[in-house]
């Protein structure tokens, strides 16, 4: 088995072996009888690789679709965005994460020639909740949010503060805008090799103060909740640790300012980093 962070060997012995799917593995019809998926951690980069069997992981690519639904059958968009909103901000992973971002950014700017307006764009921005709050709370900002499922941005239109594609993030021209501060809040999990997303993120990035902030769930998952936690669903590739975040980033051009647990009012435990490019970091040092 091999490592798809750094192509090194992962331990034969798992850490965790899970033997009931979870709702998207029903959906696509395992047998629950004979079922197991580990998660086995790596020697080198420390990172915790989940293994499907039985070509299982690529079934649940093909009905990628239909995850909103599968997760909140008949609930709307609008109802979840609504919902997730409406929360008291002492329990709210993202408001916490929004003061979490305008703290750094507002220490960060400083040692930088900064302009008085900068801009913001979500990666996989999900329903949008992120980014409606950022912006209310930071008026001096433009956003620009990316989503590729349509199920889970239906009530997105023209009211919404933010500029919205409906897409997958790949580098294109037209987000070469030299943004201030990229965002990926719960993202990379999903994905299998994040190398070339992380790549690509530096051609979007403002080149002379520009921020990456990254969020995903830790490894402590493992040990400390239950095998039917969505962390440990069959939709996430890989738990990181402080080490392994640190090794992704800096091994696809970063360099990491901050990294650190948290444990989120939603109970979730999750590590996020700040980091930026090389020619920032000579700008920042020479300033």
């Amino acid at each position: 088995m091999i490592c798809k962070i750094c192509n090194n060997q992962l331990a034969n012995k798992p850490l965790l072996t899970i033997t009931k799917p979870d709702r998207f593995e029903e959906y696509i019809g395992v047998d629950s009888d004979n079922f197991k998926r580990t998660w086995h951690k790596c020697s080198m980069c420390s990172v915790v690789q989940a293994i499907h069997y039985d070509d299982r992981d690529r079934k649940l690519e093909q009905i990628a679709d239909n995850y909103f639904k599968i997760d909140f059958g008949d609930t709307t968009s609008k109802n979840r965005f609504d919902k997730i909103m409406s929360l008291p901000d002492e329990n709210s992973d993202n408001f916490y994460r929004v003061q979490r971002i305008k703290e750094f950014f507002s220490k960060w700017i400083v040692n930088f020639h900064s302009k008085s307006s900068h801009t913001i764009l979500d990666i996989g921005g999900g329903l949008g909740v992120f980014l409606a709050k950022f912006l209310k709370l930071n008026p001096e900002f433009s956003g620009v949010m990316i989503e590729p499922d349509k199920n889970s941005t239906a009530h997105i239109d023209e009211t919404y503060p933010f500029e919205f594609h409906s897409a997958l993030f790949c580098g294109q021209d037209e987000f070469k805008r030299n943004f201030d501060i990229i965002c990926l809040n719960k993202v990379v999990e999903h994905i299998e090799k994040p190398h070339q997303l992380l790549t690509d993120i530096q051609k979007a990035l403002n080149t002379t103060s520009g921020l990456l902030y990254i969020e995903i769930p830790d490894e402590l998952n493992i040990y400390h909740k239950s095998a039917s936690d969505n962390s440990l669903g069959s939709l996430h590739h890989h738990l990181y640790n402080v080490q392994s975040l640190n090794y992704l980033l800096e091994n696809t051009g970063y360099n990491v300012l901050q990294i650190a647990r948290i444990l989120e009012p939603s109970g979730k435990i999750s590590i996020y980093a700040f980091a930026t490019i090389k020619s920032v970091i000579n700008k920042w040092l020479s300033a």
